[in-house]
């Protein structure tokens, strides 16, 4: 690969599926350069994010509506209105997890209006606050868009503040499936292994809780059920 770089090759008009080692029978096209997929999501038990009211500064009435699998809904009293939630002191997220100076991506599926924007600020301990904070024009009001923001903190911090802010009082903006992962390419939404593991082990109380009321059970019909016997007649 020339400089380092990625390349994919195409072979035209080949008979055989077979694997050609001669450079010469492809046609070779550059790739995307410096893509990092994390794939894991850092956002801890991210579904409740959405059922969680969020603040505004500008009085963003903002809802929980379970259908299409639940989303949250904001609607602003006044133009360019914003909604916010903080992710450490919430829980939702682990300080450790976001490294400085390392990329990561935060994306959520958004239905609204055009112009939308969506991102997250650090709160830092010094230096100032760093915002990413990207208005996304392929935002549609009839169809879901998966949108992301690129960010990068440099400067020490203690909580991350998840940001949207609706444009105009008319039309709703409805977010859904929101994911933090590691790198600089977004990629579906999926659990984070923490929340996998923590539905698992529920499972397997429910379960031992089942049993165990399943032996009660028999237990108190085995004592209805039992004969009493004695080796002398009643008088």
């Amino acid at each position: 690969s020339p400089e380092g770089k990625l390349y994919i090759g195409l072979a035209f008009n080949k008979t055989t599926p077979e694997e050609s080692n001669n450079p010469a029978d492809y046609t070779w096209s550059e790739m995307p350069q410096n893509i990092e997929i994390g794939g894991r999501n850092l956002l801890l038990d991210s579904p409740s994010i959405l059922t969680t009211s969020w603040g505004s500064d500008h009085g963003t009435q903002n809802s929980f509506l379970d259908s299409e699998g639940g989303f949250r809904r904001f609607e602003s009293i006044e133009s360019n209105a914003n909604a916010y939630i903080w992710l450490v002191q919430n829980d939702y997220i682990d300080l450790e997890d976001i490294q400085l100076n390392k990329e990561y991506v935060v994306s959520a599926d958004i239905r609204g209006e055009s112009g939308a924007q969506f991102g997250l600020r650090s709160n830092a301990t010094s230096g100032g606050n760093e915002t990413f904070y990207k208005s996304h024009s392929n935002i549609d009001e009839d169809e879901w868009t998966r949108v992301q923001t690129v960010f990068k903190f440099t400067r020490d911090f203690d909580d991350i503040l998840l940001l949207v802010r609706i444009p105009s009082i008319d039309i709703p903006l409805d977010i859904k499936n929101i994911k933090i992962e590691k790198g600089n390419k977004a990629t579906d939404w999926t659990p984070a292994p923490e929340d996998v593991q923590a539905e698992i082990d529920e499972a397997k109380q429910e379960a031992e809780r089942a049993k165990q009321e399943a032996q009660q059970a028999k237990t108190t019909a085995d004592g209805k059920n039992s004969v009493f016997t004695q080796s002398t007649q009643p008088s």
